[in-house]
């Protein structure tokens, strides 16, 4: 496992810098072509996961497993680069007596088996991205020590549809799946309504009704379910075969097939289920 730290002076607040680095990330990040993430409210907490898509069109989707704001936060890589078994890191905000605020970020990776010979390179890389990051983040903090009331909403990109899936149904993680590896342009996200944590008032459902019917949010807040999601999500992905002849069938007959494996989902799951494999998704496999 290999560690590296990077440390610098910040001449602001430790609750700007805080609001920057995980609100406004992509005013100023050099890394991030495109950041995209799903807060249910205005707080960052353990659970929420963004999406990075780089400047060198590699991405990674990390996950908040720490946060104690505005001091400290720490994330985990769930998914990422091939060559890369496992990555974490934690952002610290410390204040300092002059009013400044000293921020470190420490890191930590391990190069995937057969990449391993590529760990020290690895190592190189990530800690010249990161000090070009923090100073990024340190000029704009700086620069801007005033937040707008509609910074978040201006900075952060919203996808332009997030799933909420069953994770637990191999069907549902496959097709998810599927989605997600031809999703190229970073503009969907997805939920799993199984993972521990996940709240379905905070979307103003129930959980009954997020398994009977999927569900899903587009940029605009609305909230769409069964065919008209099936039929967003392959329109996001640029699926026009298989989006263009489903919204062609009654929307009556298409919505009745579409509960009726729904419902029957998870028995369907059990009985081919052996055809889509274990319901893995972010490295972690169920069986239906």
């Amino acid at each position: 496992m290999a560690t590296f730290e990077i440390s610098r002076s910040i001449a602001a607040s430790p609750e700007r810098i805080h609001h920057c680095a995980h609100y406004a990330a992509s005013a100023w990040d050099p890394l991030g072509r495109r950041i995209q993430c799903h807060y249910p409210d205005d707080t960052v907490f353990a659970g929420n996961r963004i999406k990075i898509i780089a400047w060198h069109g590699q991405s990674m989707v990390v996950e908040y497993i720490q946060v104690q704001a505005p001091e400290r936060a720490a994330m985990k890589m769930i998914a990422g680069p091939r060559c890369l078994d496992s990555f974490a890191g934690t952002w610290l905000f410390t204040p300092r007596p002059d009013g400044k605020t000293q921020a470190r970020w420490r890191y930590q990776l391990r190069a995937a088996p057969g990449y391993r010979w590529l760990e020290r390179f690895l190592l190189l890389y990530l800690a010249w991205e990161s000090r070009r990051r923090l100073a990024a983040l340190a000029a704009y903090s700086e620069q801007n020590p005033e937040p707008s009331s509609h910074e978040r909403t201006r900075t952060m990109n919203t996808p332009e549809l997030t799933l909420l899936y069953d994770g637990s149904c191999p069907i549902c993680a496959w097709e998810k799946r599927n989605l997600s590896r031809k999703d190229k342009h970073g503009k969907m996200a997805f939920i799993d309504i199984q993972a521990p944590g996940f709240d379905p008032a905070q979307y103003g459902t129930s959980m009954e009704a997020l398994m009977a019917r999927l569900h899903a949010i587009t940029a605009d807040g609305r909230m769409i379910q069964g065919v008209e999601t099936i039929i967003a999500s392959y329109r996001a992905v640029g699926w026009w075969w298989a989006y263009l002849p489903l919204s062609a069938v009654p929307r009556r007959l298409a919505e009745r097939s579409y509960d009726w494996f729904a419902s029957h989902r998870h028995a369907i799951s059990r009985r081919f289920g052996h055809w889509f494999g274990p319901a893995c998704d972010q490295g972690v496999c169920r069986r239906g």
